[in-house]
């Protein structure tokens, strides 16, 4: 069976292991099972993975309402972890009896400073914000957000229709993401000159309110609590980059970061760490840049690193405003990984 044809096959395989997850749900949160699992695929910790967290109705995944986010950092503890930050993790400072928890956020969003900061600082949690530079800068665009602030601000369909001369029936939120995702940088160029031309101000007034800053990156890196990580320039889907291309968002990014914090990047997360968007050409790149963790979005817990790689590759539990503590746990537990990864303790495909 060709490298394609296994890489479908398990691709089939694993939706409809999910498929069964999702319909078993409810019977595993009732039913004390982790335990079972948790031996061999709770690992050494765990990395959750945030993005925005949301003191409203929270309108998309990679959102979190800010009491979630709250109750779930009250309960950590109460499994026994430990609270570590990336440095050391990488450098083996824990204590190695306990399991470890490390906090990360992707992007840059403003209210990982105004909400997520303060009640973590508080606590004396470490954490990273990984910071797409490109939003830093109003440079890049954050598709998944563009149809909500359009539709906030009252645009229709129709208007983006116009503005960005698509013939199908598809929203421009489908339309954005196929772009962003699959189509490549001349589908993104050609929304993104059509978005400054005809929503140049809005855009601005939303990033305003909804990305960081240089000074606030500056504030946040003064935090020995806080890890600034490299999250990329334009925050693309590197499988589809050149070499040349990849370096150029490692480099730009690290440069921005290394002026605003006087810090060396030591840490790097995918902006997309699928299976179908990171490969091994993709992490053998960033390790030859020297980050010492490379953060996927691939679902598992941590185990020690491999004597083979020169960066710790970490996978990394997603969290938003639907897990439950229950949903934590079973994720913690290993149970959820080892039926999304098909009975592998570590996803490498």
């Amino acid at each position: 069976m060709g490298a394609k044809r296994s890489l479908a096959l398990a691709s089939r395989l694993r939706a409809g292991a999910y498929a069964g997850l999702r319909g078993l749900k409810p019977i595993l949160r009732a039913a004390p099972v982790d335990w079972l699992v948790r031996p061999y695929y709770g690992g050494i910790g765990s990395v959750l993975m945030f993005h925005s967290i949301v003191e409203r109705a929270p309108k998309s995944p990679i959102e979190c309402d800010f009491e979630v986010f709250k109750r779930i950092v009250e309960h950590v503890p109460k499994l026994g972890y430990q609270c570590v930050s990336l440095d050391q993790l990488a450098g083996g400072e824990f204590d190695p009896r306990r399991r470890v928890m490390v906090f990360t956020f992707d992007d840059g969003y403003r209210n990982n400073a105004d909400l997520a900061w303060p009640y973590l600082h508080e606590r004396s949690i470490p954490f990273t914000i990984y910071v797409t530079t490109g939003f830093l800068r109003r440079c890049a665009l954050p598709w998944w957000l563009l149809s909500d602030w359009f539709h906030d601000d009252g645009v229709t369909e129709s208007d983006l229709r116009r503005s960005f001369a698509w013939t199908d029936e598809a929203s421009f939120a489908e339309v954005a993401a196929k772009a962003y995702t699959v189509g490549g940088r001349e589908s993104v160029e050609r929304i993104e000159e059509a978005a400054r031309r005809d929503f140049g101000e809005l855009i601005q007034k939303r990033f305003e309110a909804e990305f960081l800053d240089d000074r606030q990156v500056s504030s946040l890196a003064g935090d020995s609590l806080v890890t600034i990580g490299n999250h990329s320039h334009t925050h693309p889907v590197f499988k589809g980059l050149s070499e040349v291309e990849i370096d150029a968002e490692f480099e730009t990014c690290n440069a921005i970061l290394r002026g605003l914090t006087d810090r060396a990047v030591k840490h790097f997360s995918f902006p997309y760490g699928s299976r179908s968007q990171v490969g091994s050409r993709e992490v053998g790149l960033a390790e030859a840049h020297g980050f010492a963790t490379i953060a996927t979005t691939r679902t598992a817990n941590l185990f020690p690193k491999s004597d083979t790689r020169r960066s710790y590759v970490l996978p990394r539990i997603a969290v938003n405003s639907t897990t439950s503590l229950r949903d934590l746990e079973l994720k913690l537990s290993g149970l959820v990984p080892m039926v999304m990864n098909l009975g592998r303790r570590v996803p490498t495909d």
